[in-house]
């Protein structure tokens, strides 16, 4: 019964989520949107109840009672929304291939409990999550290596299905992050869907599914693939922001803040996209003040989760006098480079080529709003590896992959929005999207 009450809540926030977003964009991409923003309030609202140590049977009141109240809202708008949208095409059955092409490796790969970092860090949150009466027993360093001052987000998911069956089981974790893996191609895909680009909406998804580096990352079950999907969804509302209402802003707002409640790195993403739309929008204080707006519910929480609850984080509780050697130890430098480019060569080679391409024909598209908050946010990362209290070398060997892995779906879109224009212009495009349209 509670597990119906979840998916239902799920089901009834992306409907009514869905209908307040009344700008003109792809169908299938509203509704995966409307489903990630539903799925957070969730996890945003399991969380909250956590901190003010109400029970789960208070949370699921509550649930029922936001239903209720949208439903109300709502009623004149759900069967509108259940018209069929767009009809089943050829394009469609290839994306469902891709889909099944995906789901296979993704399977393939996956393993119960997934790997180090889901059952030592992840998965182990979420157990104590799933224990209200004792939560914060894990929120100390005396585990370190649990890392207790990661957000909740994936935990707090995990703990509230695993509540829903009445156990912890391990086909829950598994789950999520194959809808999260999903999530990613349908956004790749819905982003670029519309009579002129079907073509690039079918190759950029079919780059991410048949990945199997990227495949077997988003089956670890870590929260690394989570990080990309918002930081994706951010990426793609950013580059569709133009003549948009100011709810728009809204939902920016609060989608680039989620990868704040991701993991701590989110923190970097979110502070550049902010310095973005602070600049481009500095004559347009209304769009600002509704990013603002839009990001300070998950900001809050954060704030909230850092101060009241975790443990100084490994890294920053380590800062001190030999911080600045080794900011000015060029031989560390070295070393980040030299394991920067190895990892693109071993894990990443079609995000080496994509970049090669843009930096060769494209160089000017290098210097745009989107380009900074990227490479921004990659150098960041980089940075840290440079004051790490870490052995430098393991820190980059353990983790640099899976920063990487943060960027990479949203430098794919990236590199196809820029590719766009050329390929639509030439004969051979022009060919295929006449024959995907045809049938």
């Amino acid at each position: 019964m509670i597990l119906i009450i979840l998916f239902l809540s799920a089901f009834i926030f992306s409907i009514t989520v869905l209908s307040y977003l009344n700008f003109e964009e792809n169908y299938f991409l509203k509704f995966i949107i409307s489903i990630s923003v539903s799925i957070s309030f969730i996890s945003i609202l399991f969380s909250i109840n956590l901190f003010m140590n109400l029970s789960y049977d208070i949370f699921i009141t509550e649930l029922v009672c936001f239903d209720l109240v949208t439903l109300f809202l709502t009623r004149n708008t759900y069967l509108s929304l259940f018209k069929i949208k767009n009809k089943i095409n050829l394009t469609s059955i290839y994306f469902s291939l891709i889909i099944l092409v995906g789901t296979i490796f993704f399977w393939f790969k996956s393993t119960r409990w997934g790997g180090w970092d889901a059952w030592a860090i992840w998965n182990l949150h979420a157990k104590f999550l799933f224990y209200e009466e004792c939560w914060t027993n894990f929120l100390t360093n005396k585990i370190s290596w649990t890392h207790p001052d990661y957000p909740l987000m994936l935990p707090s998911l995990i703990a509230v299905f695993w509540r829903g069956i009445g156990n912890i089981d391990p086909i829950v974790p598994a789950l999520i992050s194959y809808f999260v893996f999903l999530g990613i191609l349908s956004i790749i895909f819905s982003s670029f869907y519309n009579p002129t680009f079907k073509p690039i909406a079918l190759l950029s998804s079919m780059i991410l599914a048949i990945d199997i580096r990227f495949v077997f990352q988003a089956s670890s079950q870590y929260a690394d693939t989570m990080m990309a999907f918002f930081i994706l969804i951010t990426v793609v509302l950013f580059s569709k922001r133009k003549d948009k209402p100011l709810i728009f802003y809204l939902l920016l707002g609060f989608c680039s803040s989620m990868p704040i409640w991701v993991k701590n790195e989110g923190n970097i993403f979110f502070i550049f996209t902010s310095i973005l739309m602070i600049y481009q929008y500095k004559k347009e204080s209304s769009k600002i003040f509704a990013f603002l707006i839009g990001a300070l519910p998950v900001v809050l929480l954060y704030s909230c989760f850092k101060i009241f609850f975790a443990p100084d984080n490994d890294i920053v509780g380590a800062l001190n006098a030999n911080t600045n050697e080794k900011i000015m130890n060029l031989d560390r430098y070295f070393v980040v480079v030299k394991h920067f480019v190895g990892t693109l060569i071993q894990h990443f080679p079609v995000l080496l080529v994509l970049f090669l391409l843009v930096f060769v024909f494209f160089t000017e598209a290098l210097f745009t709003g989107l380009s900074f908050v990227i490479f921004s946010t990659l150098f960041s990362y980089l940075f840290v590896y440079i004051i790490t209290p870490h052995d430098i070398n393991w820190h980059l060997s353990s983790s640099l992959n899976r920063l990487i892995h943060h960027l990479y779906p949203s430098c794919i879109y990236c590199s196809f929005l820029i590719f766009e224009k050329y390929f639509t212009n030439s004969i051979l495009f022009k060919r295929i999207s006449f024959y995907l349209e045809k049938y």
